[in-house]
């Protein structure tokens, strides 16, 4: 039994919850590898001291690179309110967080996360999209 096998033998409205469920849990698995890279980015920052900007240190000093921390640390993203970005006289660019803010970057990005409490919640989603497979026909088969 192929897999197109298994998509055909189900209907229409299992198809869509499963697509949506199933969905939710893919950005979730997304969501959490881009949160780890910012909690790592801050981790790195903070730990190598750069908290001005005379101390601010390229991607490559802290040890940063993939395309998750591009994506981070590119301009308008959220950590960028935190992080602050600082090009050397070759025209790198350097980051560093602020001394006033480096209290608030660690309990906002290292210290509030939970791989346990992610798991969980995804189990849970995983479970409810599976349930309203079971349901939702049940509940719109009531109404013929």
């Amino acid at each position: 039994m192929g897999i197109l096998d298994f998509f055909a033998s189900l209907d229409r409205t299992a198809l869509i919850i499963r697509c949506l469920g199933y969905g939710l849990v893919a950005a979730s698995v997304i969501a959490f590898f881009v949160s780890g890279t910012t909690r790592s980015v801050v981790k790195k920052i903070l730990s190598a001291k750069a908290l001005s900007r005379e101390d601010a240190r390229t991607a490559a000093e802290l040890g940063l690179k993939g395309p998750f921390v591009r994506s981070v640390l590119r301009d308008r993203s959220s950590l960028r309110k935190t992080v602050r970005k600082t090009e050397a006289d070759g025209g790198e660019a350097r980051f560093y967080i602020p001394e006033e803010k480096a209290d608030g970057a660690e309990i906002r990005y290292v210290k509030r996360s939970s791989l346990v409490l992610w798991i969980i919640g995804t189990l849970l989603l995983a479970a409810a999209t599976e349930a309203a497979v079971r349901l939702v026909p049940m509940i719109l088969g009531s109404f013929n």
